[in-house]
């Protein structure tokens, strides 16, 4: 993700029923983007996750969720919305924020190597460290 000036769209909506969404955004065509959404409902209720979202978070914990938090990684231009559904028709808001990568691209693969390649560990507690490779 970018460090600063990372918000690339955002939408808000509110309803009753068993569909909250958003209104598309459109983001930054050639930028690799993370949309983030948040449902929430007036009564606890029953959360499926919108169309190639994973719910990340249910506020509280389930079966008495009110408030879900929704992610995915989005590589395609194109318009983006929250949207989920709820097992039975309530009162909702719906809120939608799409981040940019400050390349357009994914993260490089992380590098790791250890050195050195053996240590001392102690074979049992409260025995004196032996050398071990």
């Amino acid at each position: 993700m970018a460090l600063s000036n990372s918000l690339d769209n955002a939408s808000a909506a509110e309803g009753t029923g068993t569909a909250p969404s958003t209104a598309n955004a459109p983001h930054v065509v050639g930028r690799r983007f993370a949309p983030w959404a948040e449902i929430v409902t007036a009564n606890a209720a029953t959360f499926t996750a919108g169309a190639g979202y994973k719910i990340e978070d249910f506020v509280p914990a389930e079966p008495s969720t009110k408030l879900i938090g929704e992610d995915q990684i989005q590589t395609v231009a194109g318009n983006a919305s929250a949207n989920a559904t709820i097992g039975a028709s309530d009162s909702w808001g719906a809120v939608f924020a799409a981040f940019k990568s400050a390349s357009g691209l994914p993260p490089q693969p992380i590098t790791v190597s250890v050195s050195p390649v053996s240590a001392n560990v102690p074979a049992t507690f409260g025995t004196r460290p032996s050398r071990r490779s």
